[in-house]
């Protein structure tokens, strides 16, 4: 949609007009913000980008004139959880975002399934231009529709991959589920996997575990060359079972493969579109824990976004490898807080928004999905520095909600914990929302701890007063 809209804006009016790079620089973000021309910039997957609209927005909105005006679409694919306001997803607290996401706009289309006719003509449109970049004598579509009033095409994703299917696999019986069909786009691509594997001797097995390992890993990420990104590559390969004993050249052979595969910013580049690849990632990689954890244990901060972007995306939809991955994050989550914190210890605000994300941002998504254990979280929080910071904040937030949560539960439970250990808890997550600047949740909060110390105090006038006083 974001394309289709950037070329029909500059084509027929003129604009300036695309997708902005996950990464970018302070000067490449002025000359966008100062070009003297109508502008449409959409961002994707702008959820998981949200230290980089933090620095891109309020630089465009300052550059925006009547003549020259600023169009953003910013388009979501994860659903907000608590509530219908899919913009809540983007804020973080920072001043002069809010005061841009205030004056923004949300059209939700999960709301709006298309009808039939309106598949049907998707469909359609698809087939057409699939058949014509594949040079395909399709002389006519009727007949080739497959049933779409069931749930699996209110997807317009899924109307799209059963036109692909039905050009060029028009052979086979066209599926109705949602795995069928991923089932048969992997299909058709392991052809072409095969194709470039020029008597390396691939079993199909191990072409789909490592183009699942490429699509979650990644290589390259802030290495200083490719020689370095091919030698990570190589070291993650040790852990495909089938590779567990493979000489060193064998393991290159099949890095250099795998980075044949993909054009892209990193050395290994993603299965796409997403959904597709997070697909092949979980049914392949799921039940191997050591290879979850290895991509977590790398030495470059950079390399460590991609996995966690993919485990919060795959682990959304796919309870089963969410649970395989609670306990690989919750052992490495204090670790990964300190790494997050090294990352901007080590660099300035601007410059790390600007990449497009951060350990921080990708951290605090992967835990809002995959709710690590609570007897690690505070360890956790612990490795944060406990002063404000833009970046960390949004995480720090995270993690004492869900201390937060935990020590609810536990305190409920007469499990040992107690309502001092929830109105402390209260007491700290009030800090946390007031540094994001959500004052209205902070007050819930701070009521709610004063309210459980006046009780407390009650019973133990000497002793919780102080506690009384605190927030």
């Amino acid at each position: 949609m974001g394309v289709e809209l950037s070329e029909r804006t500059a084509a027929q009016a003129g604009w300036l007009s695309g997708l902005l790079q996950r990464s970018a620089d302070p000067s490449g973000l002025k000359d966008l913000a100062d070009t003297p021309n109508p502008r449409l910039i959409v961002i994707d997957y702008a959820e998981t980008r949200i230290e980089q609209l933090e620095a891109v927005l309020p630089a465009l909105q300052r550059k925006a004139r009547t003549d020259y005006p600023v169009r953003v679409l910013l388009l979501v694919r994860k659903s907000p959880e608590k509530s219908g306001d899919w913009i809540s997803v983007l804020r973080s607290g920072d001043d002069w975002l809010e005061s841009v996401l205030d004056d923004a706009t949300a059209r939700v289309l999960d709301e709006t399934v298309p009808t039939l006719g309106e598949r049907a003509i998707l469909f359609d449109a698809a087939v057409k231009a699939f058949a014509a970049r594949a040079d395909s004598s399709i002389a006519s579509i009727e007949g080739m529709a497959p049933d779409l009033s069931g749930e699996t095409f209110a997807n317009p994703l899924l109307i799209v991959t059963a036109a692909y299917l039905s050009v060029y696999n028009r052979h086979d019986d066209l599926p109705s589920t949602r795995a069928g069909l991923f089932e048969g786009l992997i299909r058709h691509e392991d052809r072409y996997w095969a194709s470039l594997a020029n008597g390396l001797h691939i079993s199909p097995v191990l072409r789909r575990r490592l183009v699942a390992l490429a699509t979650l890993a990644g290589a390259g990420a802030g290495a200083e060359s490719d020689a370095e990104a091919e030698d990570e590559a190589a070291r993650m390969l040790r852990h495909i079972p089938e590779l567990s004993d493979a000489s060193g050249e064998r393991r290159y052979e099949l890095a250099r493969w795998a980075h044949a595969l993909y054009p892209g910013p990193h050395w290994w580049n993603p299965l796409e579109p997403g959904p597709l690849g997070e697909y092949l990632l979980s049914g392949e990689l799921g039940g191997y824990p050591n290879i979850l954890e290895a991509v977590l244990n790398r030495e470059h901060p950079a390399s460590l976004i991609q996995p966690l972007d993919a485990f919060a995306r795959a682990a959304s939809y796919d309870k089963k490898l969410g649970n395989a991955l609670r306990p690989v994050l919750s052992t490495n989550l204090a670790r990964l807080c300190r790494t997050a914190a090294d990352q901007v210890a080590a660099g300035t605000d601007l410059v790390l928004m600007l990449a497009g994300s951060t350990v921080a941002g990708a951290l605090e998504r992967a835990v809002s999905v995959i709710v690590p254990e609570p007897e690690v979280l505070p360890p956790a929080l612990k490795a944060l520095p406990s002063r404000p910071d833009v970046i960390l904040n949004g995480l720090a937030l995270t993690l004492t909600s869900q201390i937060a949560d935990a020590v609810r539960d536990l305190a409920q439970a007469d499990s040992g914990w107690s309502q001092q250990d929830l109105a402390q808890a209260l007491n700290s997550l009030t800090t946390h929302l007031s540094n994001v600047g959500r004052l209205d949740e902070a007050l819930g909060a701070c009521t709610e701890a004063v309210d459980l110390y006046r009780d407390l105090a009650r019973a133990d006038v000497s002793g919780l007063r102080p506690g009384l006083a605190k927030p």
